[in-house]
């Protein structure tokens, strides 16, 4: 209204300027239109009562409630994120147990005691129906059977049985233990990975 007024007022003192006459003013009014007047004190009335009203919230729901498949599915991430997967879970147990060294104890790796006596058994038998055997008939057969030459060998026997079995022993667990260490290596490396799936 401002604009309209200022050109009115401009055109009042530009046509004045022409005529030569002075200043004038020209003012004017905004009104409703008349048909609206009887109404605009009620409008006015029930604004301010409306006003000064409390709040009144929707007394039903805005949003349509989750469906009961939603429900579920929500469920469900929530238990996989509290629960993580079981594959996940799994792997990283195989590599905690690999990093920890759980495998290079033959308490705990149940297969390699098994390989060692597996092996260990073999070396035994063939030492008693070999070497030992063949000892005892010698000795026998010289009627040298249980004499002090006849102990001394079956101390030399006893001795390289022991040591057979230490370097079966050696061979075992030292193979083992280079290759666990190798894959704790490894299981190091991925642990970070397994970690961050939590």
């Amino acid at each position: 209204m401002a604009i309209g007024t200022g050109a009115a007022i401009l055109g009042a003192s530009a046509l004045g300027g022409l005529m030569g006459s002075g200043d004038q003013t020209v003012t004017q009014q905004q009104q409703l239109p008349s048909f609206l007047q009887p109404y605009a004190p009620l409008y006015a009335q029930q604004g301010y009562n409306l006003s000064q009203a409390p709040f009144n919230p929707y007394p039903w729901e805005t949003v349509a409630p989750f469906t009961q498949d939603q429900n579920a599915a929500m469920d469900m991430v929530r238990q996989r994120a509290l629960s993580g997967s079981p594959v996940t879970n799994a792997a990283q147990q195989q590599t905690l147990n690999t990093i920890n060294g759980d495998y290079l104890n033959p308490a705990t790796n149940p297969y390699l005691q098994q390989t060692y006596d597996q092996a260990a058994k073999r070396v035994a038998d063939s030492f008693a129906r070999g070497t030992a055997a063949q000892t005892d008939s010698r000795f026998a057969q010289s009627h040298g059977y249980g004499g002090s030459a006849w102990q001394e060998a079956q101390q030399a026997n006893q001795t390289a049985l022991g040591d057979s079995l230490a370097g079966l022993a050696a061979n075992v667990y030292g193979n083992n233990y280079a290759q666990e260490r190798n894959r704790q290596q490894q299981a190091a490396q991925f642990a970070p990975n397994l970690a961050a799936q939590d």
